[in-house]
């Protein structure tokens, strides 16, 4: 059940049998895509039993097995020097290790170009895959007059660095931390800002009467005691008034619903966040009809708050005496529907998106392809258009110009949701968009039910037909680092998508612009750029890298600014820059220059700092048809 997932980080896994059960591959699935890492050992698992939990664009394919004594382990981490990263291997007892293909993984060890430790993102967790021996991994330990220090075994090397990885935490889903949002529905007992006002201006109005009147008749020592009478009186009339007003608020369930359709799009993880207020203590209890659990806050102490499950998947949390007025509740649930996924096309107008059937109504929908470039999109007759022209960043994360109370509520879930921190990633390829509250948890009382759901679906893309004329807009574009640039800036971070907050040195970074395989390959006719930086005193340089005589890369400066403070957005289409971009990568360079007002920064008084705020492209063009791809 998932109360018995709840605590588990790593899975580890090393016999085919577990797969003959087809609710523990449910689970792995539910488990990985949370955020859970699933570790298998391929040493006893054919591959292909890991399939069903691949994600999108991710395979395997085993070839055969072999036995090696001896053997260089290639480490594909980032060394200072390159002989550290072959770890040598000779033993008498052969290793078995599995040759296979894989695509959509990141290998960090290798054997002779074959992959011996892979990594798979899958949702908000990891797959790890090992095709060594285990026996690869450790080495014969020693013996020690202290027994805590003996051993029969030690990790070797590359076992470290695995072990490093695997147990290295992993990234949390967002917004784990309570949000105001169910705790706003309820409402609080304030009082109108009309009645406060018009007791004080009584108040005030009274108060210079009496001091009228006191003046007239020569006795104006009367308001020393008149004014405090009267303030003692007004307060009193604001506290019962006051009192008054909590009479008006209903007794509410109000939640917040996280729902995260898997990546099949045959799953749902309902994460809720809740306030349900009561006007007094009584027996009352929480009950769901799905595999999941529920916990009380912390702050309710009264009562005996118990956790009772129902057969395989029914639960209840009950409490003999829940406390007066508004306490929180947190609730998790997984659920098997009808598959559900946002079937995506490129036209010459932007990205089109088609809602699967059975969805509620999608309201304020943001399309989360790539990292750090959250695009706004509009709803109309079950389809989602998103062109780029607004994206998601700041205070702009509805397409409406006047928002409603419930839009101002959203928005700041999604400021909370893609916010950067803790090694917290936003979701990728997904359409989010907002419903109303799944009925998932009850209260056993009749209670007025508020709130909303926030619903992440996976995107997928559609191959277009080629020639057609295509929009590529910058929310679908990834920016990322060149793997191939050993001298890297720590100015922007490929994961996030987003830029150091300022930086005081002069940088030149390789970049690529990526764009989505469905369109490969591409014919672009023009590409549309778009540079926020602030950078006073410095020079700025946009280079495009593009392929010269004898495969030497050139470079065709596209923007060149100096002391930017305004966003620059332009048009490239220079045929050497637009003919580089077919096989789905431009790369491109951003340089920074030193301070251009001193001669020397050393002796400069003071830092000038620089930002980049932004850099995307949109593209437009046609995919090109070829044998192999129609």
């Amino acid at each position: 059940s998932r109360a018995d997932w709840r605590d588990t980080q790593l899975l580890l896994v090393s016999e085919a049998s577990v797969f003959e059960d087809a609710a523990a591959i449910l689970a792995m699935q539910q488990f990985v895509h949370e955020g859970g890492r699933l570790w298998f050992m391929l040493e006893n698992i054919p591959a292909q039993r890991i399939e069903p939990l691949l994600g999108n664009g991710q395979s395997l394919s085993e070839l055969d097995r072999v036995e090696l004594n001896q053997f260089d382990l290639e480490l594909h981490y980032p060394f200072p020097d390159k002989s550290d990263r072959i770890a040598r291997v000779d033993r008498d007892q052969p290793f078995r290790f599995k040759r296979l293909i894989q695509t959509g993984g990141r290998v960090t060890h290798s054997i002779e170009g074959w992959p011996a430790v892979i990594w798979m993102k899958v949702g908000y967790g990891d797959i790890v895959l090992t095709t060594l021996s285990n026996a690869a991994w450790l080495t014969a330990g020693s013996e020690s007059p202290e027994p805590m220090l003996s051993t029969a075994f030690r990790v070797s090397r590359a076992g470290v660095l695995l072990g490093a990885d695997i147990y290295e935490p992993g990234v949390e889903p967002p917004l784990q931390e309570s949000v105001d949002y169910p705790l706003e529905l309820v409402g609080s007992p304030v009082l109108p800002r009309g009645r406060v006002a018009m007791v004080l201006l009584s108040f005030l109005a009274l108060l210079t009467a009496s001091g009228v009147i006191s003046l007239s008749v020569g006795k104006l020592s009367r308001l020393g005691w008149l004014a405090p009478v009267l303030a003692l009186a007004v307060g009193l009339l604001l506290v019962i008034s006051s009192a008054w007003t909590r009479r008006d608020i209903p007794e509410t369930q109000a939640m917040l619903q996280l729902i995260r359709i898997s990546e099949l799009g045959n799953t749902a993880s309902i994460r809720e966040q809740g306030v349900v207020y009561l006007e007094k203590q009584r027996e009352m209890s929480l009950q769901g009809e799905h595999d999941g659990y529920a916990l009380a806050d912390q702050s309710v102490q009264s009562g005996i708050k118990r956790l009772q499950t129902e057969g395989l998947i029914g639960w209840q949390l009950q409490n003999m005496a829940w406390p007066t007025g508004s306490w929180r509740y947190g609730a998790h649930q997984a659920k098997d529907i009808d598959e559900m996924v946002a079937i995506g096309a490129f036209d010459s107008e932007g990205l089109k998106l088609r809602l699967p059937d059975g969805l509620q109504e999608l309201q304020d929908v943001i399309v989360s392809f790539v990292p750090g470039q959250p695009m706004v999109g509009r709803v109309q007759s079950g389809v989602v258009s998103a062109d780029g022209a607004i994206m998601a960043s700041a205070d702009r994360w509805v397409a409406d110009s006047i928002i409603s109370d419930e839009q101002r509520r959203r928005i700041a879930v999604y400021q909370e949701f893609f916010a950067s921190k803790n090694e917290q990633l936003p979701a990728l390829k997904s359409l989010l968009g907002w419903t109303d509250a799944w009925p998932e948890v009850q209260c056993t009382e009749e209670l007025e039910r508020a709130g909303g759901a926030l619903v992440s679906l996976p995107i997928r893309l559609q191959r277009p037909v080629a020639g057609a004329p295509l929009l590529i807009p910058a929310g679908m574009v990834r920016l990322s680092k060149d793997s191939l640039d050993a001298g890297q800036s720590p100015a922007f971070d490929q994961a996030s998508g987003l830029w150091a907050e300022e930086m005081t040195i002069e940088t030149r970074s390789g970049l690529q612009f990526l764009l989505p395989h469905e369109v490969l390959p591409f014919r672009a006719e023009s590409i549309d750029l778009y540079l926020g930086v602030r950078a006073p005193s410095r020079l700025v340089r946009l280079l495009a890298l593009v392929p010269g005589e004898a495969d030497v890369m050139e470079e065709v400066e596209i923007a060149r600014l100096e002391s930017p403070s305004l966003p620059w957005q332009g048009s490239v289409d220079d045929p050497r820059v637009l003919a580089s971009v077919e096989d789905g990568k431009l790369d491109i360079v951003l340089e920074i220059s030193k301070r251009t007002d001193v001669e020397s920064e050393e002796n400069a008084s003071s830092f000038v700092a620089w930002r980049v705020d932004t850099l995307r492209a949109s593209l437009r063009g046609s995919r090109v048809a070829t044998e192999a791809n129609e």
